[in-house]
């Protein structure tokens, strides 16, 4: 593969992602990068897969093995979190020896140049500060789901053949704190 051929990843965690992560978006933010730095997109790696759990992203470990096979020593990609949010599923990548390019950041490092050091180091920190914040998320999300459970009403979307109804009191809506109350019924169709 010529010295400057280049792999882009990009992924989302669901495929209802908001448009400051979508694919599209960083789509566009990796192939200027490489238009701006001469580097040739030889292939496109794009998934809606969560990163937060090892293993679990088909197309990114592909991508890992086309790099391989190909010798491809460029990786360019948007959002450090969407390389990775566990240092599991990064160490297979690093051990590649490819060149990583932050489209958004305009940095560049490759693990394996001693100079580089210190720009391993914050990726690094990256992941790690990435897992944490999903933990925590995770907890909240939990946590408030718990407390409508505690309060009798259903913590997400109702399941198939339930609908949603506004609580009525004196014929207006309920609302407390600027929040429509409502209850989980059975859909009448």
């Amino acid at each position: 593969m010529r010295e400057e051929s280049a792999v882009i990843y990009v992924r989302v965690s669901t495929k209802a992602q908001d448009e400051k992560y979508s694919p599209d978006v960083q789509l566009n933010i990796c192939r200027a990068y490489a238009e701006a730095k001469g580097l040739t997109v030889v292939e496109e790696f794009r998934e809606a897969a969560s990163g937060w759990k090892a293993g679990r992203r088909p197309k990114y470990f592909g991508m890992i093995d086309f790099i391989q096979a190909e010798k491809v020593p460029h990786l360019i990609y948007a959002f450090t979190d969407r390389i990775s949010r566990n240092l599991d599923d990064w160490i297979p990548l690093r051990n590649t020896g490819v060149t990583l390019h932050n489209a958004v950041t305009n940095v560049s490092f490759n693990p394996h140049r001693r100079e580089d050091y210190e720009k391993v180091a914050d990726f690094e920190h990256g992941l790690v500060d990435a897992r944490k914040s999903s933990d925590s998320t995770g907890k909240k999300v939990r946590d408030s789901q718990a407390e409508k459970v505690g309060r009798g009403e259903y913590p997400g979307s109702p399941p198939l053949g339930y609908l949603l109804e506004p609580i009525m009191v004196d014929g207006k809506p309920l609302v407390i704190k600027k929040e429509l109350k409502r209850r989980t019924i059975v859909d009448p169709v």
